[in-house]
């Protein structure tokens, strides 16, 4: 079995952009990434954004073969 990350972008509630990362890290640089960009310091700047329906999730994954 594989194990991936999968990072999901909504904005306005509709998926904005899905990315596949092999490594856990590259998923949470991608995340810190996002969180920067929109300006998000805190726990409270998130939820206001997801309210706007405006989130970024990860996800792990498992493949089987």
């Amino acid at each position: 079995m594989t194990t991936i990350h999968v990072t999901l972008e909504l904005f306005q509630g509709h998926i904005n952009d899905v990315k596949v990362h092999e490594k856990e890290h590259t998923a949470q640089l991608a995340e810190q990434r996002w969180l920067k960009e929109n300006r998000i310091k805190n726990q409270i700047d998130r939820e206001a954004k997801a309210q706007n329906g405006n989130e970024f999730q990860v996800f792990e994954c498992t493949i089987k073969p």
